[in-house]
């Protein structure tokens, strides 16, 4: 059994944010000797993207992803990108306001649905790593 107590196919919950009660639905896929050439920690696959940092926990997460909202969004995007494909001068493409921030705050609604498994194993290689007990 590995140092952790875990074995193969088994799940647990890690909690990352105390505060928004954010949680993480995990199960150990495989256990296998490490490569020298690897860096663990690593994932090999998931579902979902996580939601953003400011956003306050699982209620403004369901708040904030209605379907609505979410098609509003897609919707909304759709019509700067016809305009700035249409356009002669993307300065001019939305009226009011600037149309970066506009798609920017745009982008979570839009990515909800993507995994990104590399950019996490990215981060997951940038964490400080403690010694095994």
């Amino acid at each position: 059994m590995p140092a952790w107590g875990l074995r193969e196919s088994e799940r647990f919950t890690y909690t990352y944010n105390f505060f928004a009660d954010w949680r993480l639905d995990l199960r150990v896929e495989q256990i296998t000797d490490a490569r020298s050439a690897r860096v663990y920690p690593r994932c090999t696959g998931g579902r979902r993207a996580g939601p953003p940092e400011d956003w306050a926990g699982p209620w403004d997460y369901l708040q904030r992803t209605q379907p609505y909202l979410v098609d509003e969004a897609i919707v909304r995007a759709a019509d700067i990108l016809g305009q700035l494909l249409t356009s002669t001068d993307p300065d001019e493409v939305v009226e009011a306001g600037d149309w970066r921030e506009e798609m920017t705050g745009l982008l979570p609604l839009l990515a909800l649905e993507r995994f990104d498994r590399r950019a996490l194993n990215r981060a997951l290689a940038t964490t400080e790593r403690k010694p095994a007990a």
